[in-house]
């Protein structure tokens, strides 16, 4: 069977979505099925052997519309090259199914406290205003047969706003990589500590892109009360703003940001505890990495991930935590990190991408 995968940007440098429909074209071409990309973006280096891409042109400088054109572009290219399945990872209204990985931005609006400003003009915004609509023409769409939501969170919100059939959703949560997300990344932490300047200090780890959603304020606020400990903040996002707003809070020298990383997974093996505050997050694919990595997690109920977080591997904190409440989570865990740690590698056993393939094949070849 020929599948087509559509996503702007298809690499493993971004993580999120980009890195996962290079995880999922791997899983595929290994169960012998012909795969092709179609992207506006794809990294030639490390694409998996066999994969055809099909890069499509939309312009070159960022604008409210690049969305919008790389739709009409990828539409083009599908009717050209004719698999005989698309899989969409992002907002695409002809599919066979659409993952839908991307936060719902209708939710996503409502959820992060707009101000006045935002309450009275926002409408007039030209990217909020076709991001609106290209999402309402998604899951609207007569031509999307299955819409695969990443946890039962996201698929209510789905059902919501859009009043999907029920019947139409499939929940799918996300798989890891066990060849790079183990235990053994243990090996690591020395020079990782060392790299860092950290010693012995407990080490938090935050991974997210965007640290507003991904909820990097609340952590920040929790390390007033983890005085012994150390966040390290990994990701892309305004870091400016965010060191700013630690050096208020008087923790900016137990915070340390690193950036975007390509090899995150030795980061896994330093920390001691994962934390995500996330204010909304379908899935979080960074919940479940660092739980394949032997570390136990602090999550809120509106990340997707904890669905699978178990009481005896994290703490999972109701919405909208206070810094008070997300230390105290921190430091339960950190006094029993082993423990925790050996169960959130158990249950991340049951979420491989292997696994998920399987259950993804399925899907294709019943749709």
């Amino acid at each position: 069977m020929h599948v087509a995968i559509v996503r702007r940007q298809f690499t493993f440098r971004k993580g999120g979505a980009e890195g996962y429909a290079v995880l999922v074209a791997r899983e595929l071409l290994k169960r012998g099925w012909r795969v092709s990309v179609v992207a506006e973006a794809a990294d030639t280096e490390g694409l998996p052997a066999g994969l055809s891409v099909h890069r499509v042109a939309t312009v070159p400088v960022k604008t409210f519309a690049r969305h919008l054109l790389f739709v009409r572009a990828a539409r083009r290219t599908l009717n050209a090259i004719r698999p005989d399945r698309v899989l969409a990872f992002c907002r695409l209204d002809r599919a066979d199914i659409l993952r839908s990985g991307d936060p719902l931005f209708i939710h996503w609006l409502r959820r992060h406290k707009p101000n006045l400003a935002d309450k009275l003009f926002g409408w007039l915004n030209p990217k909020q205003r076709s991001l609106l609509q290209l999402e309402e023409r998604v899951f609207r769409s007569r031509y999307i047969r299955r819409i695969i939501a990443l946890s039962h969170m996201d698929a209510t919100l789905m059902r919501r706003y859009y009043g999907v059939a029920p019947s139409k959703i499939v929940v799918l949560h996300n798989g890891y990589d066990p060849q790079r997300f183990n235990p053994n990344l243990r090996r690591h932490s020395h020079a990782v500590r060392r790299e860092l300047g950290i010693s012995s200090r407990p080490l938090i780890l935050f991974v997210g892109m965007d640290f507003k959603r991904k909820g990097l304020d609340v952590a920040l606020s929790a390390m007033r009360k983890v005085e012994d400990g150390v966040l390290v903040v990994v990701g892309g996002g305004d870091i400016v703003r965010f060191a700013g707003f630690a050096r208020r809070l008087g923790v900016a020298d137990r915070v340390v940001f690193v950036g975007r990383r390509d090899d995150v997974e030795r980061f896994y093996g330093a920390a001691d505890v994962f934390l995500l505050p996330s204010r909304y997050d379908p899935f979080g694919n960074a919940v479940l990495e660092a739980m394949a990595s032997a570390l136990p997690v602090v999550v809120t109920e509106d990340t997707g991930s904890a669905e699978i977080v178990s009481p005896d591997c994290g703490v999972v904190l109701p919405s909208d935590p206070d810094g008070e409440a997300v230390a105290a989570a921190l430091q339960r865990l950190l006094n029993r990190k082993e423990r925790f740690g050996e169960a959130a590698y158990r249950v991340a056993a049951h979420y491989t991408i292997s696994k998920y393939a399987q259950k993804l094949t399925q899907l294709l070849l019943q749709t």
